[in-house]
């Protein structure tokens, strides 16, 4: 992690001398496998510690319910936060990087930063591994409010992990007894003004824009409607089967069943589906060839209203297991 983190700082140094090849080298280095390894795993793995919404499928716990619209501070807080923390997760303490200066690279040098928006494979490792965020130290489900002192700098592995739980449940010291390492590191604030207007951020530390691709997805979709490549579908199907024989012919007359008014569907890469729950549009509901199925709530917004969706769902299936990423329900 430290390593990632230095050599993107000495792309940014790169650039701003003008050396752009040697500052797309640097940043494709930094670029790690066991970075992506890491975040997927802390993020996305098996260990009940990291199955964010387990407790809400398998058990009783007792969650208090808040107005989302105050659940995050304003972008000036958020950036407050990250320069008396000296820029650094407060629990593993390693270096975070700003969100926009992802897109800072890329106004820079295009593609520079690979962060493909259908996809969670793929991600430039150490951005996926040290993108910052704000973590509440006591939750905000959990009755934790937006005061500076429950505030701290997360990485994003750290905070998707600890969840909605509190400290003394996942056994973590308290990081606020631990003085934040303040010094020159930045989470190369530095490069997003070197970028200036071309990296569109400018002013919000949420202000990067979302990528074209979720766009065309949709289009795709809508256009497409229930049509699918035949050999895609084929080789989809037979990837389902393997898990457990007889289910990709119950999925078809499931599908076949589906009022056309209500749901479109279009099997690709995964059987990717646009439904609509409660009156309201849910693109893109998709599932894997491993049975996995992704709620995608970051496409509009709507993170709670699906939750509802994604809970019934997880309580349909034998032995289903429901957690959050960072930019969906998720059930395996």
């Amino acid at each position: 992690m430290e390593a990632a983190a230095s050599l993107l700082d000495l792309a940014v140094t790169a650039l701003a001398e003008g050396r752009n090849d040697d500052a797309q080298e640097l940043v494709q280095n930094a670029d790690m496998p066991v970075l992506f390894d890491r975040g997927f795993k802390m993020m996305n793995g098996l260990d009940p510690v990291n199955l964010m919404y387990r407790a809400v499928v398998r058990g009783p716990v007792s969650v208090e319910h808040h107005d989302r619209s105050a659940r995050m501070p304003s972008a000036g807080t958020e950036r407050m936060i990250y320069e008396r923390d000296g820029f650094r997760c407060r629990y593993c303490q390693c270096k975070v990087l700003l969100k926009s200066s992802r897109s800072a690279f890329n106004a820079m040098i295009p593609g520079a930063v690979n962060w493909p928006a259908d996809r969670e494979f793929g991600k430039h490792g150490a951005y996926y591994a040290l993108n910052s965020c704000v973590d509440h130290v006591v939750p905000f489900s959990r009755g934790g409010d937006n005061s500076l002192d429950n505030l701290v700098t997360a990485c994003w592995p750290c905070n998707f992990a600890k969840a909605h739980y509190l400290l003394e449940e996942v056994a973590l010291s308290d990081p606020r007894e631990r003085p934040p390492v303040v010094d020159a590191w930045d989470g190369l604030a530095r490069l997003i003004r070197l970028a200036g207007p071309r990296s569109r951020w400018k002013n919000s530390s949420h202000g990067e824009p979302r990528p074209a691709e979720n766009k065309r997805i949709k289009e795709r979709i809508r256009r497409t409607g229930r049509k699918g490549d035949s050999s895609n579908t084929e080789a989809w199907l037979a990837g389902l089967d393997r898990i457990d024989a007889g289910t990709s012919t119950r999925l078809n007359a499931f599908l076949g069943r589906l009022p056309s008014d209500y749901v479109t569907w279009q099997i690709n890469k995964a059987l990717v589906v646009r439904l609509t729950v409660d009156g309201r549009v849910l693109d893109i509901l998709g599932v894997n060839a491993n049975g996995t199925v992704e709620v995608p709530w970051m496409l509009n917004g709507a993170k709670d209203h699906y939750k509802r969706f994604a809970i019934t769902l997880a309580g349909a299936v034998p032995d289903a297991i429901l957690y959050e990423t960072p930019k969906m329900w998720r059930v395996k």
